[in-house]
């Protein structure tokens, strides 16, 4: 079945789609399931890639993109399913194809910030997606205030990827497609938990399970924002907490004021001979076997005994003994290594002779740490121990050069990474 594009809409369609063939697009696309859980385990970094940089090169480049893309993704949600359409607000009998409904601003208002949630949750992907699971927890815990049910994220999702796929150049690719599925069915799932929960909690089970039959007379309580469940202690401490307990704990080493990372380093400061020294030393670095776990294991370590409050962080006991050789043999433990040792390995294969679009790099990289509830006091002890790291696997390599080397890296890693930081949480206080 061929359904026409929005063709008589009055602005031009800027990626030039003159007709759409919805049932291709859902035949194509791996079902969205919001119900199994998705492991952490069985997302690759590859695929966490593959969906971001879909997203900045193909979505974010789009003329006015919001407003577009926005427009198609809440069509696709009132023709996936009718119902929808009173719950945003419009009259039941209102046409998903309607072309007028482009000029009319509270739909615009809505379409746009339903765009702008997902670039946000794009946002928060990275190499680790662990700690993202908690936020998603707490997300949708939060979304029973909208009264949304399970089985609105399937059809939010085929209508997301709907509109994804309309508006990227050439649609969607197969790698695009698993990424695009799998993240959204684990997404999906973690939020749905906090959802149930919270109905759960409210008395309203009745919402999220067909066994439990409503009340005649329903008496909503107010639910305050303290009610909403805090998953780990450590997200009730805030900034200047946080830093107190970095100044009480921290263990002082030999680069300690070394890799602040706060004072602002262009590409133009980084010669080519530091590029080559910080390349040339991490080879060393990567070219023993198994080099990843006990490098990881090494590094994660060394992190714990500098700064006692990241263990926290990382989801272990704060009486873990940083010393203790079972971590060795703890699967959670050398997974985070694992990918700590990684994330360093990614930026070092992104250096060359011109440093200037790793800046941009770094900064949106930077940006998607708000969801490991990172801060820029931390980047300092990651340095100071990845540091620690080079002078036990490095030996007399780990000369007065190739320190020099790796302080103006580190520094200048670190200072684009806390500006895109320090943007997010900025635009995360606004949207409060």
């Amino acid at each position: 079945m061929k359904v026409s594009s929005l063709s008589s809409r009055k602005s031009a369609d800027p990626v030039g789609i003159q007709e759409l063939d919805y049932t291709t697009v859902s035949e194509l696309m791996p079902k969205i399931d919001c119900t199994k859980e998705i492991l952490v385990d069985d997302i690759d970094y590859h695929m966490v890639s593959t969906v971001i940089n879909s997203w900045d090169r193909k979505i974010l480049n789009i003329p006015d993109w919001s407003r577009v893309v926005g427009d198609r993704f809440l069509r696709h949600i009132f023709r996936v399913d009718p119902k929808t359409i009173p719950i945003f607000g419009f009259p039941s009998e209102t046409k998903w194809d309607d072309p007028s409904l482009s000029h009319d601003k509270n739909f615009i208002q809505k379409a746009n910030k339903l765009i702008r949630a997902i670039d946000m949750a794009v946002v928060f992907l990275g190499p680790d997606l662990e700690p993202l699971k908690d936020e998603l927890y707490r997300l949708g815990w939060q979304h029973t205030a909208m009264k949304a049910l399970p089985s609105h994220w399937p059809i939010v999702g085929e209508a997301l990827l709907s509109s994804l796929n309309d508006c990227m150049q050439g649609g969607f690719s197969d790698d695009e497609r698993r990424g695009w599925v799998k993240i959204y069915n684990f997404m999906g799932f973690h939020m749905i938990r906090g959802l149930t929960a919270h109905y759960i909690e409210k008395g309203e089970a009745w919402r999220v399970d067909n066994s439990v039959k409503p009340p005649t007379k329903r008496v909503v309580k107010p639910v305050l924002a303290e009610s909403i469940p805090v998953i780990s202690k450590e997200k009730e401490i805030n900034c200047p907490q946080r830093a107190l307990i970095c100044k009480q704990l921290r263990r002082s080493t030999p680069y300690q004021h070394m890799l602040q990372c706060d004072k602002r380093i262009s590409a133009s400061d980084v010669s080519f001979s530091v590029v080559s020294d910080v390349i040339a030393s991490w080879q060393r670095i990567a070219s023993t076997p198994n080099w990843e776990k006990t490098v990881g294991d090494l590094f994660l370590r060394y992190i714990f005994k500098i700064e006692p409050a990241t263990i926290e962080l990382f989801g272990f006991p704060l009486d873990t003994d940083y010393t203790d050789p079972d971590l060795t043999a703890n699967t959670k433990f050398l997974n985070k290594g694992v990918v700590l040792i990684k994330a360093i390995d990614a930026a070092v294969h992104l250096l060359g002779p011109d440093l200037y679009p790793l800046e941009e790099v770094l900064y949106d990289l930077g940006k998607r740490h708000v969801f490991m509830k990172a801060q820029p006091e931390f980047w300092p002890v990651v340095g100071e121990a990845l540091f620690l790291v080079f002078e036990e696997r490095l030996g007399d390599y780990f000369d007065e050069q190739i320190k020099d080397a790796w302080t103006i890296m580190y520094n200048f890693l670190g200072y684009h990474m806390i500006q895109g930081l320090v943007y997010q949480y900025n635009e995360i206080e606004k949207r409060r």
